[in-house]
C-alpha cells in the first residue's frame, strides 16, 4: 500500500471509530433519548428523534464533510420560507430550504481532540453532548425561540425511526480522520466530473436521501433510462468504489489495490473513466 492510499485507509478507520465513539457518548449523555442514523453526501451523524422537551426530530449531532474539524449539535428543519444563509453556502447545503436557529460547536482541532487518548476523547465528546443538550433544552423553552419558530415547528413531529447499526467496539481517533474526508470528497468530485461528460446523461447528483448514513456517492441518470445508477463508497467497505443499478448489474473498483490516491491526477482520471465505462457497458 502506498503513502496517501495508506493514509486514506487509516483515516477511514478513524472516521468509523469517531462515529462509534460519538454514538456511545450520545447514549451515555442522553440515556432517555431515541436516536436515528442520518446522513447524505453533505452531512453524517445522528438525529435526536425524542429527548425530554426537545422538538421531535429537529435536533442533530453531526459532521459536514466540507467542514470536518467541527462537530455540530444543532436544531435544523425544512422551512423553504427562509432565505439562504452563509452556513448553507459554507457546508454545501441546498440554499434556502433549511433553517438552523440553534448550533453548538466542538472544534476538534482547537480542542486538540486528536492528541488526546481514547478515554479522553470519549470524555470530551460526552461533555460536549451533555452541555449542548442542556443548552438546547434552554433554547427550546426560550422566548427567543418562540419569536423565530413557526407554530408548525414548535414541537416538531415524530419522524420515521431509522435504527443505528454501528459497532461500539472502537479505537482511538487519529488525525488522519481529517485527511480521509478530503480524499473521499476529491474522489467523488472527480467521479462526478467524469460522469457529467457522458453523452445522453440527464443529470448527475450527489446522494441526497437522509437515509444514506452508510455511504457517500453519486447518482447518474441517462435520458434513455427510467432508472438511475449509483456510485458509492461505503464507510464499512471503504476500500472499494461501488457501482450498481437497482436489481441489476454491479461492479467495483478497489481503491487500495490500485493505490488510487498515490496516482497522478491524469492516471486517476483514466482509471475512474475506464471503470465507469466498463460498468456502463461502454467501449473503453
Amino acid at each position: 500500500m502506498t503513502l496517501k492510499t495508506e493514509e486514506y485507509s487509516i483515516g477511514m478507520e478513524a472516521i468509523n471509530n469517531f462515529y462509534s465513539m460519538l454514538y456511545d457518548a450520545m447514549l451515555k449523555s442522553m440515556p432517555e433519548a431515541i436516536f436515528s442514523s442520518s446522513g447524505a453526501y453533505i452531512w453524517r451523524g445522528y438525529r435526536i428523534d425524542k429527548y425530554k422537551d426537545l422538538a421531535f426530530g429537529q435536533y442533530y449531532c453531526q459532521v459536514y464533510p466540507l467542514d470536518t474539524k467541527n462537530l455540530l449539535f444543532q436544531e435544523g428543519y425544512l422551512d423553504a420560507s427562509r432565505k439562504s444563509t452563509e452556513f448553507e453556502w459554507q457546508h454545501g447545503l441546498q440554499q434556502g430550504r433549511y433553517y438552523y436557529p440553534f448550533t453548538e460547536k466542538l472544534d476538534l482541532i482547537h480542542t486538540r481532540f486528536f492528541d488526546l487518548s481514547k478515554d479522553e476523547q470519549f470524555i470530551t465528546l460526552k461533555r460536549f453532548i451533555s452541555n449542548a443538550a442542556e443548552q438546547a433544552i434552554l433554547w427550546q423553552k426560550s422566548e427567543a425561540r418562540k419569536e423565530v419558530t413557526g407554530k408548525k415547528y414548535q414541537k416538531g413531529k415524530m419522524p420515521r425511526f431509522v435504527p443505528v447499526d454501528i459497532d461500539l467496539n472502537y479505537d482511538h481517533v487519529g488525525i488522519e480522520y481529517l485527511q480521509a474526508w478530503e480524499y473521499q470528497t476529491e474522489l467523488l468530485k472527480k467521479l462526478q466530473t467524469i460522469l457529467e461528460q457522458f453523452k445522453g446523461r440527464e443529470w448527475v447528483r450527489p446522494n441526497a436521501s437522509i437515509y444514506n448514513f452508510g455511504f457517500r456517492g453519486m447518482r447518474l441518470k441517462f435520458k434513455s433510462n427510467s432508472f438511475t445508477s449509483r456510485w458509492s463508497v461505503y464507510f464499512n467497505d471503504f476500500e472499494r468504489l461501488r457501482f450498481r443499478i437497482p436489481n441489476g448489474k454491479q461492479n467495483s473498483y478497489n481503491l487500495v489495490e490500485h493505490g488510487y490516491f498515490d496516482l497522478s491526477a491524469d492516471e486517476q482520471t483514466k482509471q475512474l473513466t475506464n471503470f465507469a465505462k466498463a460498468s456502463l457497458g461502454m467501449n473503453i
